[in-house]
């Protein structure tokens, strides 16, 4: 019996992505929803896996002496087990595929070779990740241009798909301090998206590096 007849003989479904059509087809707006049906089939089937079930993805399935757990539906187990280890490795090449995309934009915009109207296109297929909190006044980011309420889209070379819950912006700030670093931003309550120069520093007379706190839009 293949994987995904048993998994529907047990009202299961099987999530399978042809890769090949996604590498060659889809485009960022695209890459970024299968992303996150991904994410959202993954919380879906670990919660079926510790709440239903009773197990999670490393505990043993048999016994010491290596006979059956009886507590467990091993079948199930072993079958949601698998489902997960695929998205996972999906998840793993869809976030890459993201990544290379978002460069590629983004180097034909700095390139000169993207028209007025491919801009536009590509900055508004970026994803906000972090929003802008507080501001000081006269500090790094207020002397850029940011606001409160600004969403931040991309922060030097990161991004949504990478940022790590906002960790890979401490090293771009860090190595551009007396530099510039390129960011670029969704006004709130606005469809625009502004492209600024943040200049990290250390001598403004404030705190941090930025002069502003982002927090991680979730």
């Amino acid at each position: 019996m293949s994987f995904e007849n048993a998994m529907k003989d047990l009202n299961m479904k099987a999530v399978d992505y042809d890769l090949e059509v996604v590498r060659a087809e889809y485009d960022l707006g695209q890459l970024t929803g299968l992303k996150k049906e991904i994410e959202s089939s993954l919380v879906g089937l670990f919660d079926k896996l510790t709440k239903e079930l009773g197990t999670d993805m490393d505990a043993k399935v048999v016994t010491a002496d290596g006979f059956p757990r009886n507590d467990l539906d091993i079948v199930q187990v072993r079958l949601v087990r698998v489902q997960i280890i695929r998205l996972r490795n999906d998840l793993k090449e869809i976030l890459g595929l993201l990544e290379t995309k978002v460069a590629e934009r983004f180097q034909e915009i700095n390139s000169g070779h993207a028209t007025g109207s491919d801009k536009t296109v590509d900055l508004t297929q970026l994803i906000p990740f972090a929003t802008v909190e507080e501001l000081a006044v006269s500090g790094p980011a207020d002397e850029a241009g940011l606001r409160v309420g600004d969403r931040i889209l991309r922060f030097g070379n990161v991004d949504v798909t990478n940022h790590r819950s906002l960790l890979n912006l401490a090293p771009v700030v860090r190595n551009n301090v007396g530099g510039k670093v390129e960011i670029v931003v969704q006004r709130e309550e606005s469809e625009d998206r502004l492209v600024l120069e943040l200049s990290p520093s250390n001598s403004w007379g404030g705190r941090g590096l930025l002069g502003c706190k982002l927090v991680e839009i979730k």
